[in-house]
């Protein structure tokens, strides 16, 4: 489950008294002069992003899925679209035929140089069959240069990171509201302000909280060679 992005706001609104007295509510009182509506509303997105990166840039992270895009049916040499990241696999059709196509398989990494040269295969140079040709030996191999993809095959398809301002307050899990929320107070800070020990105290707990998502892995199972065994029926 996601966080709700307006409990953050009355979270951080409520923190810094900016609501109505008695009140649980993201709308900023009328008599408030210290902050804005908006100002808060950038402070809670600015926060969101900074814990989309922390988590992306884990690759063993529990909930990196959440920030992962794709892009299919890719042609040689055709631009990606922006991405918050290195790509996290791509995927090669090898070929395409009147009665079906080749299944996706996992891309090699080769350089743009090869790449060429396999789909060229000058004078059958590195094989009799085409590189998009069904059994070719050629195909399934990518190179990613200048943010264009080229490859040998059909087409591609690629999985990559992505990070979006418009849709990242709606992604980040439960577990890291507290944390969404300190980040947010923090960002509120402002030159001069007298709520700046306390926005800078929040910030601090939430930059804390940050290294701990950016460091989280998958837990990993022990394997238990007595359940092994009776799982294969030797027991």
């Amino acid at each position: 489950m996601a966080v709700s992005k307006t409990t953050v706001r009355k979270r951080v609104t409520e923190i810094l008294n900016a609501c109505s007295p008695g009140t649980f509510s993201e709308a900023v009182d009328i008599n408030y002069q210290d902050r804005n509506s908006q100002a808060i509303e950038q402070a809670v997105t600015e926060a969101a992003l900074l814990i989309a990166r922390a988590i992306v840039i884990n690759p063993n992270h529990v909930h990196r899925n959440l920030f992962v895009g794709s892009v299919s049916g890719l042609s040689y040499a055709e631009e990606l679209p922006d991405m918050s990241g290195e790509p996290e696999v791509v995927l090669i059709k090898p070929y395409s035929t009147a009665s079906g196509d080749g299944e996706w398989r996992v891309g090699i990494p080769r350089d743009v140089q090869q790449i060429q040269d396999f789909r060229i295969n000058a004078n059958d140079l590195y094989s009799n069959t085409a590189h998009d040709a069904q059994g070719s030996p050629l195909s399934g191999y990518y190179a990613i240069q200048n943010g264009r993809i080229y490859f040998t095959g059909y087409q591609a398809r690629m999985y990559f990171p992505l990070i979006s301002s418009a849709t990242v307050t709606g992604l980040i899990p439960d577990e890291y509201e507290p944390t969404w929320v300190c980040l947010a107070v923090g960002l509120t800070v402002k030159e001069g302000d007298n709520l700046a020990p306390i926005a800078q105290y929040y910030y601090q707990i939430g930059m804390s909280d940050l290294a701990m998502v950016s460091n989280m892995a998958t837990v990993q199972p022990v394997p238990d060679a007595e359940l092994a065994r009776q799982a294969r029926g030797d027991a």
